[in-house]
């Protein structure tokens, strides 16, 4: 971590806590620290996840010596945390501690989280307040009056704060300014990774808000809020691209966004661009609905490397009825094929432990993947979110055993009335190897190289896991039984 250097400028530190995914830093932060620092304050960013990098495995024991070093040296008079429900139990325990061992310190939450459910948190004795839009423009303004002893109940925000112990509710329909209107996110706190090359790329959004109603996405409420969607200028994105191409020494570009080919004007004026001016590989992501030949085209030739679907169940049922995700099983195949044909990587994102899932579920969900032929497949343990449809069926049959937490590839939430803890755990865990040994209909000469290639793939990365955890060890186990007689019943294996 940086040393950090003290100005006479209020001191604003912004926390984002761990969150295991897709590996990619979270922008909102910075986003968040260009704002305030434009607006005359001393912004820091902490960024625990990064610092996890360089310290496996994780130890939280050592985040939160961390935390406590750079509250100490920094002494900042307000801490904000970007939350997302994934994270959210780990803000709490990190905001208590933050307000018993420095309790002059003005505590906020942020974050899409705190958007679904402000009216709960700012509840929390340890919490001062919640933003419940975007902070860019109402942060700065609220930060100026609590600062300056000028904030009273008649004020109106977008936040929802604690005045002399009554709760003021200032929330007003909030006006979404262009996103070209903002300043570009703050990286300064990013260089020490880069220059020790923890970090070699970086990612970027294009745009804000999907117009899509996944019934299993928190993100689908902020569609209520008229104007939130909307995209950045082509120009704009491609500005930032080459300034922080010219700071950092990058190899390969992400680009955030979850629909990243939706626009399909702005995309193609965007990959013109890009090809000219930038000409690093990138990655993204889409949905099956946005992929079609002149789009996978565009993107080969503009350097893409790698994309990412969303599958989430192989069950057609399943995925239209619970998930809200009405794309049928040949339009997967069609579109994966599509990318290949331009030798674009495919990965695919799915769930299990949804809603009418089973074994024979899962296994319609590995054969999906064969057939669309996927490069790699990520499977996550199904984690229902608040005031989501589908939060409100597991809640109905009380099947929700625990809030939501920071790893939902090995982390159980639901009491599933159809597969057991162990079988969800590991159809998680040994999702892509399935499919890699499934779409080898191998001969019986290559029986023990394929069985040689399970165990190591099985056990590599998982060993000091299962040697720490008899529960995984007895699951390993039983997935292997379950695995070789399925082979048996296929007649692949005598």
């Amino acid at each position: 971590m940086e040393s950090y250097k003290k100005t006479n400028k209020p001191r604003i530190l912004n926390i984002v806590p761990i969150s295991i995914g897709s590996g990619e830093v979270s922008l909102g932060p910075l986003y968040i620290s260009s704002a305030l620092k434009k607006a005359g304050f001393d912004s820091v960013v902490f960024f625990p996840d990064l610092s996890l990098i360089m310290h496996f495995p994780i130890k939280y024991d050592f985040i939160q010596h961390q935390l406590d070093y750079i509250m100490k040296q920094i002494r900042p008079e307000v801490v904000t945390f970007s939350v997302l429900s994934t994270n959210y139990n780990l803000s709490k325990s990190w905001a208590e501690y933050i307000k018993t061992n420095f309790n002059t310190t003005h505590i906020i939450f942020g974050g899409i989280h705190s958007m679904i459910e402000g009216e709960n948190i700012i509840k929390l004795d340890y919490v001062d307040a919640v933003c419940l839009g975007e902070g860019e423009f109402s942060l700065p303004q609220y930060l100026e009056l609590i600062l300056n002893n000028k904030l009273t109940q008649e004020n109106s925000l977008n936040i929802t704060y604690k005045l002399k112990g009554k709760i003021i509710n200032s929330k007003k329909e909030q006006v979404f300014l262009s996103l070209d209107e903002y300043p570009f996110p703050d990286r300064e706190p990013l260089k020490y990774y880069y220059r020790e090359g923890v970090l070699d790329s970086a990612n970027f959004i294009t745009g804000r808000g999907c117009p899509y109603n996944c019934f299993y996405c928190n993100a689908a409420m902020l569609n209520q809020n008229k104007g939130y969607l909307r995209f950045r200028s082509p120009g704009n994105v491609i500005d930032e691209i080459i300034e922080v191409k010219a700071k950092f020494e990058l190899k390969k570009v992400i680009f955030s966004d979850e629909t990243f080919t939706m626009n399909k004007n702005n995309l193609f004026k965007l990959l013109e661009l890009y090809k000219s001016k930038v000409n690093l590989p990138f990655e993204c992501q889409t949905r099956v609905e946005a992929i079609n030949d002149d789009i996978a085209k565009e993107l080969t030739n503009s350097g893409c490397e790698s994309i990412t679907l969303g599958i989430e169940s192989g069950n057609e049922y399943i995925r239209e009825k619970y998930l809200n995700r009405k794309m049928k099983n040949d339009q997967i195949i069609k579109a994966f094929h599509i990318l290949k044909k331009y030798n674009i990587r495919t990965n695919s994102f799915n769930m299990i432990g949804l809603p009418g899932d089973t074994e024979k579920t899962i296994w319609e969900g590995i054969d999906l993947n064969i057939k669309a032929k996927v490069d790699s497949a990520a499977c996550t343990i199904f984690m229902p979110f608040k005031k989501t449809p589908i939060f409100e069926w597991y809640q109905d049959k009380k099947l929700i055993i625990a809030e939501p937490n920071t790893n939902y590839y090995e982390n159980i939430v639901i009491k599933h009335p159809n597969l057991s803890k162990l079988s969800l755990f590991f159809y998680s865990l040994n999702f892509n190897t399935l499919i890699k040994l499934e779409s080898n209909k191998f001969k019986r000469m290559f029986k023990v190289f394929l069985w040689v290639k399970l165990f190591f793939l099985l056990f590599k990365g998982f060993l000091l896991k299962l040697i720490k955890n008899p529960l995984k060890l007895i699951a390993m186990n039983t997935f292997m039984k379950n695995y070789y007689g399925r082979l048996s019943v296929k007649g692949i294996i005598e």
